[in-house]
């Protein structure tokens, strides 16, 4: 986490230094790709040591920026994101499911060269479950699935894009980590306990355009 910090700081510090102007009040985009999801156990979890498997979930996101001045802007996402893992204790296996969403509120450093374009961002997310958590139960050859209610927790973001001027708009790369700062609790069949905190590192290709011009 501290690397990553240390990171964005540098990154942000660069893009102070060389920054160019921005001809637009509002840029909108959206993209699509995947994560590396990685779970720590919390809880009862936490205590017998489990280990919880890492995935590779779908990203999708829609993202409007708010372009304040020709350095700084402010921008907001609406990600939805799917969660798939396992854990294994005594041969009782315990498959989780879900999908959610993330709604990051993040400061947006820009630098544009020719066609050239790029950003950093670093803020905070809140997230939404989109729908119950599945819940697959396997142990000596017989499986119980059901689907309950869970709460998403909060979280903080830091993340670049790389992007090149093409038509109308902006064509980028985009590349994150997303990290939970709270647990996610599952409600177990009326029993709620913290299951696992996340971590993401959401990998897109987004398309971008500006609106409102500055002129």
């Amino acid at each position: 986490m501290k690397k990553m910090l240390a990171a964005a700081i540098l990154f942000f510090s660069t893009v102070l230094c060389f920054s160019q102007y921005n001809d637009n009040w509002l840029y909108v985009g959206a993209r699509l790709g995947g994560a590396p999801n990685f779970y720590t156990a919390e809880g009862a979890y936490k205590s017998y040591q489990a280990n919880f498997a890492s995935s590779l979930g779908f990203n999708g996101a829609a993202q409007a920026a708010v372009q304040i001045n020709e350095l700084f802007a402010i921008q907001v996402e609406l990600i939805y994101t799917h969660d798939e893992t396992i854990t294994n204790n005594s041969g009782l296996e315990e498959k989780f499911e879900s999908d959610s969403l993330l709604i990051p509120v993040l400061a947006k450093m820009t630098y544009n060269r020719g066609k050239i374009y790029i950003a950093g961002l670093l803020g905070l997310y809140v997230s939404a479950p989109a729908g119950d958590m599945k819940k697959t139960v396997t142990s000596n050859g017989n499986t119980l699935s059901y689907s309950d209610t869970y709460s998403s927790p909060l979280g903080f973001m830091a993340g670049v894009s790389l992007g090149y001027k093409m038509g109308p708009g902006i064509v980028f790369a985009d590349l994150r980590w997303a990290g939970d700062i709270s647990k996610t609790r599952y409600n177990d069949r009326g029993n709620a306990a913290d299951l696992y905190s996340r971590g993401k590192m959401p990998i897109t290709l987004g398309y971008e355009i500006g609106l409102i011009s500055k002129k």
